[in-house]
């Protein structure tokens, strides 16, 4: 599976990870002729012109997201999970993707591809699955309301409440202000303006060091998962 998230270790090297967990033996030590040599020709399938000692840091998010499709075909994998491919990539590069699925299709294998881009879908799906809730909930009591939330230069007079049993989403592009404002409800950035009410008490600020106190963290750095809000 080819997470959105991508799962490498950018300290390592490309040819260590594409290996990592499964390394070639030889020995009882780890063949590192092996590893090089089909790194080198995995990298020619994949036209990618980095030397198999380069450090993750480097490539790109496509050449990184050509690396996970490339352990694929090292695994001779039949089945490929692609969630959201082409999130974090230009128009470009999403044709260069799309080459190498076709690829890996040529190669017989089966491809998910899970995508909120229905232009992408009609255009390289054979099939196509809409999953979509079928029940129909009534909300409970409101238990959160945020009103006025605005950190100056970065969002402005944010408003919303939530109530028990529906899911609340937040939509935009990169830098619209999505992250930001859950950083500023979860407490890892103070409000400059503005008030959040849960469970009927008040709050005109939270601090990082609250927040630290109730575990919670971004998921993609710090990793922890709050039991409740910081309020």
């Amino acid at each position: 599976m080819i997470f959105q998230e991508l799962s490498y270790v950018p300290d390592q090297t490309l040819e260590e990870n594409l290996f990592l967990g499964r390394w070639p033996k030889r020995g009882g030590h780890i063949d590192w002729k092996t590893v090089r040599a089909t790194t080198m020709e995995l990298l020619q399938q994949g036209d990618l012109s980095y030397a198999p000692d380069t450090k993750l840091r480097s490539p790109s998010v496509l050449d990184i997201q050509m690396l996970e499709i490339l352990k694929a075909i090292s695994y001779d994998a039949k089945i490929v999970i692609m969630d959201e491919p082409t999130s974090a990539i230009t128009n470009r590069e999403v044709e260069k993707l799309f080459r190498k699925i076709k690829e890996l299709k040529a190669r017989g294998a089966s491809i998910s591809y899970i995508s909120h881009k229905m232009d992408e879908i009609f255009r390289i799906a054979d099939e196509i699955t809409n999953q979509y809730p079928k029940c129909e909930t009534t909300p409970g009591d409101e238990i959160l309301r945020v009103e006025r939330f605005t950190q100056p230069g970065v969002f402005e007079d944010i408003s919303f409440l939530v109530r028990r049993g529906e899911i609340v989403g937040f939509a935009g592009l990169m830098g619209a202000g999505r992250t930001e404002v859950m950083r500023v409800l979860f407490g890892l950035a103070p409000i400059r303006r503005g008030a959040c009410r849960s469970r009927a008490r008040t709050r005109r600020s939270a601090t990082s060091a609250r927040a630290s106190k109730r575990a919670w963290s971004c998921r993609q750095r710090t990793g922890a998962v709050p039991a409740s809000l910081p309020f």
